[in-house]
């Protein structure tokens, strides 16, 4: 993920864009668990190097929300279905890295009671420089924006120094 030097990471703090289709794996749907052990050993490794990291998780292993309304869905009711998509895939992430012994902490972009923080900028700095992952749910809360957006808009808000993507889609639109 990061180069190392002698002097160090290359980057102190990143964001990854995660398409939803990396968890997948060979599969063309779901969760595959030799994909999320991989890419969570991935980013532990990166860790335990000193980078301090925060993930925005696509959902389309799940639904798409933009692919859902080209077959009849509206168009706002398949976002927030993707929004929700980006939730699940967050959850199985923050497993995965605590099992790799990384503490994880999700955050997502509009508040799902108490089943994980809401977003604020100032607590997900606080995490990163406890040397926590950052996984950054739900976009950014609003319908209609990928979250290749919601990347480059948290990456600015957390001042990374870089943003990594692996994704299949060019650029941050669709």
């Amino acid at each position: 993920m990061a180069k190392v030097s002698s002097k160090g990471p290359l980057y102190r703090r990143v964001l990854l864009k995660m398409s939803g289709e990396m968890l997948a794996g060979n599969q063309s749907f779901g969760i595959e668990p030799k994909a999320l052990r991989f890419l969570s050993g991935e980013i532990a490794a990166a860790c335990r190097e000193g980078v301090e990291i925060a993930v925005v998780p696509g959902g389309g292993n799940i639904l798409r929300g933009a692919q859902a309304s080209g077959k009849g869905m509206d168009r706002v009711t398949a976002d927030y279905i993707g929004m929700l998509a980006t939730l699940i895939n967050s959850l199985n992430l923050v497993d995965a890295l605590r099992q790799h012994g990384i503490d994880a902490e999700v955050m997502n972009a509009f508040s799902v009671g108490d089943m994980v923080d809401p977003y604020r900028v100032s607590r997900a700095e606080a995490y990163l420089r406890d040397n926590k992952v950052v996984i950054l749910s739900g976009g950014t809360g609003n319908p209609m924006l990928s979250t290749d957006t919601a990347a480059a808009l948290r990456a600015r808000e957390l001042s990374c120094e870089a943003v990594m993507k692996g994704t299949k889609v060019d650029g941050v639109c669709e």
